[in-house]
């Protein structure tokens, strides 16, 4: 018979959640439009001002479009991954049943 695992909690923040990658991209969308609103006030708006925030914007909407569509394939990849341990966790209990207080399976709904 098999000893029962003790889970130990998680880190609050795991490795490999979408932050951690991706703070950087977070911070730099943040950050940019920081430094448009520091060399305005510089320049007092001129018209280097305006061709600043020109070039940037589309920077910083691509930036940011990369970032969400980053933590969406991070989060399909994420729902692919829980299928598949649903489904090597059912395996387990299939082949050896007496497994069930050891490897913890809830069926779909």
């Amino acid at each position: 018979m098999l000893a029962p695992v003790r889970h130990q909690p998680p880190p609050p923040w795991p490795a490999n959640t979408p932050l951690g990658p991706n703070a950087a991209q977070i911070l730099a969308t943040e950050h940019w439009s920081l430094l448009a609103a520091l060399l305005a006030d510089a320049t007092g708006f001129g018209p280097q001002t305006t061709t600043l925030a020109l070039v940037l914007l589309p920077v910083v909407l691509l930036l940011g479009v990369a970032t969400y569509a980053r933590l969406v394939q991070i989060n399909t990849e994420e729902f692919q991954l829980v299928l598949a341990m649903n489904r090597l966790r059912r395996a387990y209990l299939t082949i050896a049943p007496q497994l069930g207080g050891v490897v913890h399976h809830r069926p779909p709904r």
